[in-house]
């Protein structure tokens, strides 16, 4: 059986915070292509207007060289990189390096929105963030523990800190001593 560490909870935390995100936000792309669509009909333009393409490559290359900049001064910043990816995009002549530019481009702009997201929380939501996490982390355990018979403070096992089961007086649980913190990768 695999005891739950406090840092694997952390991971499961934040990987389902991220799928979470990750599905709002093609939520959100999908609704805007639709509003589009019903504003706009098909749109089929021409990728360029005339022979640009000289142009955003020259492009790429200046904003590909800012940004190795930025990344050996540990200084990015995501416009920078956003800007990398249109004109590579735009400076492209094969059809399918062509769309796997466009998709780079989609992605940049997600993990911008996502990154923004984030900021956004970790400074007005950070207690209500904190709260998520710990309540996805106390659920996870009181399941562990139903699912296992252990008792959830020995699950919780974060060593001198007291676990939900113990600060519930009504909890059967309540005052069994939580195992200490050792190297607990796998056990039988």
């Amino acid at each position: 059986m695999t005891i739950l560490t406090p840092e694997d909870a952390a991971e499961w935390a934040r990987q389902y915070v991220d799928e979470q995100e990750a599905g709002e936000a093609l939520s959100l792309v999908k609704d805007e292509l639709e509003r589009q669509d019903e504003q706009w009909g098909r749109q089929d333009h021409p990728v360029l207007a005339g022979n640009e393409r000289a142009y955003f490559l020259r492009r790429a290359e200046i904003e590909k060289a800012v940004n190795d900049a930025r990344k050996k001064n540990r200084t990015p910043a995501w416009a920078g990189i956003l800007l990398e990816e249109v004109y590579e995009a735009l400076s492209e002549v094969d059809p399918d390096a062509y769309e796997i530019e466009l998709i780079q481009v989609a992605a940049v702009a997600l993990q911008m929105w996502r990154s923004s997201r984030r900021q956004r929380a970790a400074s007005v939501h950070t207690v209500d963030a904190v709260q998520a996490a710990f309540m996805a982390y106390a659920d996870t355990v009181t399941r562990l523990a139903e699912m296992t018979g252990i008792p959830p403070t020995v699950l919780w096992a974060i060593e001198g800190e007291p676990s939900p089961a113990e600060a519930d007086p009504t909890n059967p649980w309540a005052g069994i001593e939580a195992a200490p913190l050792v190297d607990r990768k796998e056990t039988e």
